[in-house]
């Protein structure tokens, strides 16, 4: 977890002064092709990120580890989205600084607290623990038992003094009723 925000804090900063450096003119990629724009990005020192291969997906028609800056839309090009991303980038870096100081152990205890707390609002939304599980189950793909329903008593018919004792009515399963 660790590596993986480190790297994330480390592309929104290379972003962050690829902005500031077009934003300025500093950094000029206009009417140059992709080729050159890689070749300035790499004399700027600004960080590769490689982009994960698809199946069948060459080096060549990946695109360069600077589409990430290369691919920044244009209306990004401005002091606001770079303060937008520097605020991101400061909430990685609060994590990451909550993530060093938690043991292994820690870790395990939080997520063990999260699982309760999401299981216990199963529980407050009428699921009982079974339900819940079954809920888990049908979620993931797994068969769920089927309830079966208890078979229905037959209506008994009864009489009514008003009524001559020829007719008759059928019980309800009201609570009124009975």
């Amino acid at each position: 977890m660790l590596e993986s925000l480190k790297l994330e804090v480390l592309k929104l900063k290379n972003k962050v002064n690829f902005i500031r450096g077009v934003v300025k003119g500093e950094i000029n990629l206009v009417g140059r092709d992709k080729a050159d724009q890689v070749i300035e990005l790499k004399q700027r020192k600004f960080t590769p990120f490689p982009r994960k291969l698809m199946p069948g997906e060459s080096e060549e028609s990946s695109g360069s580890e600077y589409d990430y800056l290369l691919k920044i839309g244009f209306e990004s090009f401005n002091e606001k989205t770079a303060k937008e991303l520097l605020s991101d980038h400061d909430k990685i870096i609060e994590a990451i600084k909550g993530l060093e100081n938690q043991t292994p152990r820690d870790l395990w205890l939080r997520d063990l607290d999260s699982f309760d707390k999401e299981l216990d609002e199963l529980d407050k939304a009428q699921l009982g623990r079974g339900a819940a599980m079954e809920t888990i189950r049908a979620s993931s793909g797994a068969p769920v038992k089927a309830k079966e329903q208890a078979p229905k008593e037959p209506v008994a018919k009864k009489t009514t003094k008003k009524a001559s004792e020829s007719e008759t009515t059928e019980a309800s399963y009201s609570a009124m009723d009975t």
